[in-house]
């Protein structure tokens, strides 16, 4: 049970939120979408938040949003998110006779949770929006999709906005609409979603990288010491040597495959500004991972796609290296492929204990 003070006309009222238990979803609805405005380009009072999905029979609300509602938005190759908007159960109310038949309608014009001012949930419909410096997260960048979990008790909603983009990038904006639904259906697991599911090492819901849950839902290793001298050399661990690249029958010192040698010590002078054998890229061109013939590679098996030479890696069936370890090797690229020091983010991605 968390407790938070909720200022209000006038009075400050203790409200009692409530963690959801941990679990797999009880209930999904993976519904499309009619439209997306995300605006975070000006100061932060007057960042924006709208999004609306409606006509979808899937949305049926079978649940008390006074019993825990949740909200969370994710972006991006590298899962960006915001920290969960648990929403205040006394800002909720019933629409119709009795109270919820119809539905149920927030509404909060000092968007203390997370900056959500309005949400209507009922049958066919959820809308919600949001206004102010409550909205704490922002979109720097273009991004290849939004993505969108209402949570409600054991009841989870999900959309996913992209393709049909209007606005991408430009300081901060995404606007999109016609999203279909989700064709694979709402995730199993959610990190950020405050609930511990499969394949999480934990789930606290917030952004706070000092706790012992980092933001990609594995436990903080960083108790002590740093585990790793800088970002590539959790790289050469995490990724060259325990994903079996320095292996006999791979990339090792007496034989390495297509002369490329990733054994401690030796990869980083055989990677970066290297030319590839079999392409025209580099092995690894700093600043940019879509030149890099190492990234592409490793990104064949992880994301799927075609490579432009041989085929993705690791070969011979091994698994595929994670998305968060992809996501590290991509900001060290674009950090210029340093052979020592810590790359900012890449930590939590790696699950390492970097130095600052």
């Amino acid at each position: 049970m968390h407790v938070k003070w909720i200022p209000g006309a006038g009075l400050v009222a203790a409200v009692l939120l409530m963690a959801a238990p941990a679990g797999a979803h009880d209930e999904s609805h993976a519904v499309a979408g009619d439209g997306l405005l995300i605006d975070t380009r000006k100061e932060p009072a007057k960042h924006k938040l709208d999004f609306k999905a409606s006509g979808q029979a899937a949305i049926f609300p079978a649940h008390d949003p006074v019993d825990g509602a949740t909200l969370s938005i994710r972006w991006g190759e590298g899962e960006d998110r915001n920290g969960l908007i648990r929403l205040v159960p006394a800002f909720w109310v019933g629409l119709g006779s009795p109270a919820g038949a119809g539905g149920w309608k927030y509404k909060d014009k000092t968007g203390i949770a997370g900056g959500i001012t309005q949400v209507l949930w009922k049958a066919g419909m959820l809308k919600v929006q949001g206004r102010g410096a409550g909205l704490e997260f922002e979109l720097p960048t273009p991004v290849q999709s939004v993505r969108i979990d209402f949570r409600v008790a054991g009841e989870t909603t999900c959309l996913e906005f992209g393709g049909d983009i209007n606005k991408n990038g430009d300081g901060g904006i995404f606007q999109a609409k016609n999203a279909p639904a989700p064709s694979s259906g709402c995730e199993a697991a959610v990190c950020g979603n405050g609930v511990l599911e499969a394949g999480e090492g934990c789930d606290d819901g917030n952004l706070d990288q000092g706790d012992v849950c980092l933001n990609h839902c594995v436990l903080n290793p960083c108790q002590g010491a740093p585990t790793h001298a800088g970002t590539f050399a959790a790289i050469q661990e995490k990724i060259f040597e325990h994903g079996d690249c320095t292996s006999s029958f791979c990339h090792d010192s007496s034989s390495p495959a297509a002369n490329l040698n990733l054994t401690a010590g030796n990869s980083w002078a055989n990677l970066v500004n290297i030319d590839a054998s079999f392409s025209a890229l580099d092995r690894v061109e700093p600043g940019d991972e879509a030149l890099s013939f190492l990234y592409e590679k490793l990104a064949g098996a992880t994301l799927g796609g075609a490579v432009s030479a041989g085929s993705s890696m690791p070969p011979g069936g091994l698994p595929a290296i994670t998305a968060n370890y992809l996501a590290a090797l991509r900001l060290w690229i674009r950090d210029g492929a340093p052979a020592t020091g810590t790359v900012p983010g890449t930590a939590d991605l790696l699950g390492a204990c970097l130095p600052p």
